[in-house]
């Protein structure tokens, strides 16, 4: 067994046996406060801390609470994404229906965004999707108005 140094009164006492020490603590000499150590252990340490030297039917030490576990990383929402796509696909593909889709989508994800508490993100993307669907919107409106101006235009005989 190593022998034990301990603090008493300010002052660093020892070396002693462990059952001297022991003895001390459990008939009261001692509290259980005391700072002890022995070679080995790397910084000094309250008896009570000390598995050796705790008394019989003392409950051993309670151990610290765990860290908290890490938060999840923020997920792109999935909206937003279906808002860009629509509304570049109605680009080149569905007259209206894209553009539709991607606007709504867009203002349906900006909200869940703001909602997630930082959990998602993709507000750029949500936005982008709203913007390109109004661009889009507007181009078709431009291209049925010319359509409509050149059927009527061709009906009548220009």
């Amino acid at each position: 067994m190593s022998d034990w140094h301990y603090v008493e009164d300010g002052a660093t006492k020892g070396p002693v046996e462990e059952g001297d020490l022991k003895g001390r603590i459990e008939t009261g000499q001692l509290p259980l406060s005391t700072l002890v150590w022995r070679e080995g252990m790397a910084d000094w340490q309250e008896a009570r801390a000390v598995p050796e030297l705790a008394p019989a039917g003392q409950p051993p030490p309670v151990p610290p609470p765990l860290p908290p576990a890490p938060a999840a990383p923020p997920q792109t929402s999935g909206k937003a994404i279906g808002a860009l796509i629509s509304s570049v696909v109605g680009l080149t593909m569905c007259l209206f229906i894209g553009q539709i889709i991607g606007i709504v989508l867009g203002h349906s994800a900006k909200r869940e965004i703001a909602r997630s508490e930082g959990r998602l993100t993709g507000d750029g993307l949500a936005t982008a999707g709203i913007v390109v669907g109004w661009i889009g919107l507007l181009i078709d409106v431009i291209l049925v108005v010319i359509w409509g101006w050149f059927v009527v235009a061709a009906g009548s005989g220009f």
